[in-house]
């Protein structure tokens, strides 16, 4: 599945990526490209596209009243791309050079940690910015802020105890911001 994202305040995350789409996939994982394999949900990569050049939004595709992106020529297929305009800013916290970005979807009950690295160790490879790092957690879970701490702790994505402690509480304090959002949504 493959999630498109138009967000107002995507610029926060990187500057460069202004006027672009946020495309979320469920491809590669950051595990595939370690050694050892860490005990804790493997994040992803994710890639931003310019507005007029996003290959899942061309003048060939059409999205329907719900969301769900299809060829012109085969509307009637089962789509596995959704697109969806974010209307509030996405929440933001800069942590030295690198950057949390966090949202909630507003399809299902998961907010997504995007971050923006400084470094693409140990994820570089040619195919995928190891900069680039997604993941979800579940909002209403009471294991979600757990999960992030494994996550950010197994995959070296934050070394700094102190920034650690920052971005967990940033991390919480959304989802417990995001839990109202899950009964409003379509």
């Amino acid at each position: 599945m493959i999630e498109i994202f138009e967000i107002n305040n995507l610029e926060e995350l990187s500057p460069e990526i202004s006027g672009h789409h946020l495309v979320l996939g469920c491809g590669p994982r950051c595990s595939d490209y370690m050694t050892s394999k860490p005990d804790a949900p493997s994040p992803y990569f994710w890639t931003a596209f310019p507005k007029q050049e996003n290959p899942y939004l061309t003048s060939e595709h059409i999205i329907d009243k719900e969301g769900w992106v299809h060829k012109k020529s085969i509307e009637d297929q089962k789509s596995m791309v959704t697109f969806d305009r974010i209307e509030q800013p996405a929440d933001v916290l800069h942590l030295g050079s690198d950057t949390l970005f966090m949202f909630q979807d507003p399809r299902v009950s998961y907010a997504h940690v995007i971050m923006k690295r400084s470094i693409t160790e140990p994820f570089a490879n040619p195919d995928y910015d190891g900069k680039q790092i997604w993941f979800d957690l579940w909002t209403p879970y009471h294991d979600s802020v757990p999960d992030a701490e494994r996550i950010f702790i197994s995959y070296d994505l934050i070394p700094d105890r102190a920034d650690l402690r920052k971005a967990l509480k940033f991390v919480e304090h959304n989802l417990e911001k995001y839990k109202p959002m899950l009964y409003v949504q379509k």
